[in-house]
Parts: structure tokens; C-alpha cells; sequence
């Protein structure tokens, strides 16, 4: 690979000065043609097809695949995607390795072990098929112990609107008495180094998407970027792009072999707020900031749309399927909310976890007193 591969290849002029920029691909350009329809009634054909598969491929000849792994990382759409896994996991009746207590929130790694929920109670266990909760820290040698042969998938966010995005889900506002302030986030991104010990970001207070996939990283690592990069490419068969989800879940589709229902997403973690945008002079000192988070956004960005390019059967049709089938489904859980796959449609990561957890722990010890958590 060459270096232009990690972001050194300036795509936008105006922030050459600092080696990395935000950049794009043609493609993403045209997406803003396909918008949602208003309605449905432009798109019964498509709603009333029994086909949920979407174009012509070969990937229609193949097995769902029940052995995944999902990296999440931190204010990116992961809940959202892992809600989904969750879902999918309890219609396909999988077990889920999940965090020590279950209903915890980060799944731990210490060296070769993974602290997952065992169930002694059970004298024949199946084994995992799958995670979706947060991981500390992802290390693929150690997760293969647990889920042999998965697949794995994670999800990346620009570092701009993910910086943000961390900075008031972890209250930094309001830690840092900056409330009074027009824009508090402008005024943190432009005082950094007055804030920087310590950030009240937790472990996204730099290169936070980086961290999430197994290096704590401040300025510097100890190996690389584009080695990482390399590693991460390797192991990972499918980086989801936040600002294009849509894209994303299609792309998983064919990678997993399944269906369009089984891809439909529900954007319940979502905080509107009154965000004043990012300046131009915010972005030059984030990209300095989170400089290799950008280079890593940057590489995955260009490598999903490669995938694009090279997808089997017609993307744009597939894409226009998966769009049209996420409005009849709202369409028909507005109409039909108490319907079982409507009612679990409106559980977040959190509740989706912990229905898995008393599932699990129910089905695997079931001579023993049930729990109802």
C-alpha cells in the first residue's frame, strides 16, 4: 500500500497544512439523488413483492451467516447497528456472549480472556454465536476463543461530528462549566491543551475510535498508522461508514447472506440538539487533535465504497429495496404497534441486552428457578 492509501493525498485543499483531510468519493455525491420516497404509493411493486433479497448476485446462493462479531465503537450509529444484531440474534434463536454481569455495558479482554457469562447451569452448552455489546479492548486472537470463525464488522464516524458527539454525551458542557458559552464545544475544541489534563472525554479524548479497536493511542502509537490500518483490514470484513448507513446495511446484507428485514434498522438513541456547526477552523485543530482517527476514517471511507464498486447485483436497486422496505415496516408499526416484531422494534441496545440476557440464562438453566429481570 502506498501512503497515499492512509489520507496523506490531499482531496480538499484548504486543510493541506495538516497532512490529512475529510475526504470523499464520487459517489457520494449522487447519493443525495436517491432520497427516501414521501410516500408508498410510488412504491407498491416493490412492497408487495414476496423477494426479499434484493438484485440478482450470487450471494443469494449462500448460508446466513450466524457467527459474528461486532467491534462497536463510541457515538458512531453502533447502537443502532447493534440493536439490529440483537435483533436479528433473538429471531434466529443464537446465543449472545455477553458482558460479566450481562447486563453490563463493556464486554472485558484481559490478555487472552474474554470475561464472558458462562451458564454452569447447563450440562450442554451450544456455544456463542455473536457479540453486540461494547468491547475493552478488542483483540481478534483473544475473540476467536470465544466465537471461532466469526465475522466481524464495525462501524467508523467522521471524527469531526463523533468528537462532537462524545464531548456532550459525556456532559463535557456542563463538567467544564462551558454552558454559559454560545457554542461550548468551540470553546473546548479551541482551549484543548487547557482542558487536556484531564479530559472529561473518558476514552474519547483522543483518537477515541482508534481505542475502541484496540489501541490507546494519545498523539502517537507505539506501531504505525498504516501498520494498524493493514491489521485492521485483515481482520475486519466489513467497516460500516456512519454517514452512510444506508450504504453500510446493504453492504452487511450481502456479507451476512441475509434478508432485507433482517437489515432494517430503528434510530432510537438519537439526542436532537441545536449543535452549532463545525467551523472550518474547528475541523483544522480536530483534524490535528484526532489525527489518526482521521486517517483511519479516511481509509475505510474509500475502502466501503470500493466495495460498492465491486458489489454483486445492482447496488442502486438494492439500495432503493432496502429504503422502501424501512417505510412500509414504519408505516405498518404505526399502524400495528402491538404486533411482536413492532414491540420489539421500539426496544433500544440496552433493553434488546437484557431480554437476551434473561432468554439465555431461562433456556440454558431452566431446572433451575427462572429469572425475570
Amino acid at each position: 500500500m502506498s501512503s497515499s492509501d492512509y489520507g496523506s493525498v490531499e482531496l480538499n485543499t484548504r486543510r493541506k497544512s495538516f497532512g490529512v483531510s475529510l475526504q470523499t468519493h464520487e459517489w457520494q455525491n449522487e447519493r443525495t439523488k436517491d432520497s427516501y420516497p414521501r410516500d408508498l404509493s410510488t412504491n407498491i411493486e416493490i412492497l408487495n413483492s414476496s423477494e426479499d433479497f434484493g438484485s440478482k448476485g450470487s450471494y443469494k446462493l449462500c448460508e446466513p451467516v450466524k457467527n459474528f462479531v461486532f467491534v462497536k465503537t463510541t457515538k458512531t450509529a453502533s447502537t443502532t447497528v447493534g440493536a439490529t444484531l440483537y435483533r436479528y440474534g433473538l429471531k434466529h434463536n443464537l446465543v449472545a456472549a455477553l458482558p460479566v454481569p450481562p447486563t453490563g455495558v463493556d464486554l472485558h479482554i484481559e490478555g487472552n480472556k474474554v470475561d464472558v457469562t458462562t451458564y454452569p447451569c447447563t450440562e450442554v452448552f451450544p456455544g456463542y454465536n455473536y457479540i453486540s455489546s461494547h468491547l475493552r479492548m478488542y483483540n481478534r486472537e483473544s475473540l476467536e476463543t470465544v466465537i471461532p470463525n466469526a465475522t466481524y464488522i464495525t462501524i467508523l464516524r467522521s471524527p469531526y461530528t463523533q468528537f462532537r458527539s462524545s464531548f456532550y454525551f459525556y456532559a463535557a458542557d456542563r463538567t467544564l462549566n462551558l454552558e454559559k458559552w454560545r457554542n461550548p464545544f468551540e470553546k473546548f475544541v479551541k482551549n484543548l491543551t487547557k482542558y487536556r489534563k484531564p479530559l472529561p472525554l473518558s476514552h474519547q479524548s483522543r483518537n477515541g475510535q482508534l481505542f475502541r479497536l484496540g489501541y490507546d493511542c494519545d498523539l502517537v502509537c507505539d506501531i504505525p498508522i498504516d501498520q494498524i490500518i493493514q491489521k485492521l483490514d485483515k481482520e475486519i470484513d466489513l467497516v460500516m461508514i456512519t454517514e452512510y448507513l444506508d450504504e453500510s446495511f446493504v453492504l452487511l446484507k450481502q456479507l451476512m447472506c441475509w434478508s432485507t428485514k433482517d437489515i432494517v434498522y430503528y434510530s432510537l438513541a438519537q439526542r436532537p440538539r441545536g449543535h452549532t456547526p463545525i467551523t472550518k477552523g474547528m475541523e483544522a485543530i480536530i483534524s490535528k487533535w484526532n489525527r489518526l482517527d482521521l486517517i483511519l476514517y479516511n481509509y475505510f471511507n474509500r475502502t466501503l465504497w470500493r466495495k460498492i464498486e465491486k458489489y454483486d447485483g445492482d447496488f442502486k436497486e438494492d439500495l432503493r429495496l432496502f429504503r422502501a422496505k424501512q417505510i412500509q415496516i414504519a408505516n405498518e408499526c404505526a399502524f400495528n404497534s402491538t404486533n411482536d416484531a413492532c414491540k420489539l422494534s421500539q426496544l433500544n441496545v440496552g433493553q434488546l441486552k437484557k431480554l437476551v440476557a434473561k432468554l439465555q440464562y431461562n433456556k440454558f438453566c431452566s431446572k433451575q428457578k427462572q429469572i425475570y429481570i
